[in-house]
């Protein structure tokens, strides 16, 4: 799950599908379905954007959503399928 703004996204694995809440008035306002066929695991808030970036641990694939238009917009494919992803500014190599 991930709240944004007045909207909670409820991450549905099994059915690929991303469900969103308006929580002001606890009601169900967007089924977002995912371009998958695998199993979509998590979802996580980019930090200071209004992007999320959901893996799926069995398709090989990560997708970016934007939070603000409730909608899919990149599917990359990458090589070893991974159930979380960490976006980060700078990268510390260890020894140099």
């Amino acid at each position: 799950m991930l709240v944004y703004k007045d909207n909670l996204f409820i991450l549905g694995a099994s059915e690929n599908t991303i469900e969103v809440i308006d929580t002001t008035r606890d009601k169900l306002t967007d089924t977002i379905v995912l371009p998958t066929e695998g199993f979509s695991t998590k979802i996580n808030k980019i930090d200071g954007t209004n992007l999320a970036l959901v893996t799926d641990a069995k398709a090989g694939k990560y997708i970016i959503l934007n939070l603000d238009t409730k909608a899919v917009i990149a599917s990359n494919p990458i090589a070893t399928p991974v159930s979380s992803i960490v976006v980060a500014n700078k990268i510390k190599k260890i020894g140099k």
